[in-house]
């Protein structure tokens, strides 16, 4: 059950192990991904309003195509670049096990981002209410900028953080279960890449402010 990724993770991977949902773990990638692309959504909408009326349907087509359905595809990305650096790295500690188990359970773990996604709407909403709609399309870039550079989205990514530590915590068991290491071992094998997105996203708040 669902309930327990939250409550007992290590029983849920290890019944997760015996009989991989890989279309379950796709459909935890897409919610959060649909949550991301949301997001996107509110912001592009405020963009498209003020392009050309002359060739601005084609335009706007195209602006929310590539936005919202980059924000879907990112996600799916992510996963599998995840599923193939934990595969890989627990090599190390002579993981065993097919790689379709790494990316099932892999998939799993991203459940918190569900909750980062709603974070991030909530954000986004805020951010926008506190900044004037661009009034022309020249005026669109820094539009963008203002809003992406909000306190409000920052602090909000920094938040995420948290869902973050709490994915790695579940992928250590994912892991664990599907590689045939010890929780320690799956920790060890989560460490590095987590650590590196954690460090991306605070070097990214820090230097551009």
């Amino acid at each position: 059950m669902i309930l327990d990724l939250i409550t007992n993770p290590d029983a849920f991977f290890r019944e997760e192990a015996e009989s991989p949902r890989l279309w379950g773990a796709a459909g935890i990638v897409f919610i959060a991904g649909g949550l991301g692309a949301i997001a996107s959504y509110l912001l592009l909408s405020r963009i498209v309003s003020v392009l050309p009326a002359e060739g601005g349907g084609a335009v706007s087509l195209l602006v929310f195509a590539f936005g919202i359905g980059g924000a879907l595809v990112a996600q799916f990305v992510i996963w599998l670049v995840f599923a193939i650096l934990f595969h890989v790295i627990s090599i190390v500690f002579d993981g065993e096990g097919k790689f379709t188990k790494t990316l099932a359970l892999t998939g799993w773990g991203f459940f918190p981002s569900i909750f980062g996604g709603i974070l991030g709407i909530g954000a986004m909403y805020l951010a926008l209410q506190g900044i004037p709609a661009p009034t022309s399309p020249e005026a669109i870039q820094a539009y963008s900028l203002a809003v992406t550079q909000s306190s409000t989205l920052r602090l909000a990514s920094l938040v995420g953080i948290v869902f973050t530590l709490w994915s790695a915590f579940l992928w250590a068991f994912a892991v664990k279960h599907a590689r045939n290491l010890t929780f320690r071992q799956g920790l060890y094998t989560v460490a590095i890449p987590v650590g590196i997105n954690i460090a991306l996203a605070v070097f990214g708040q820090v230097f551009t402010l």
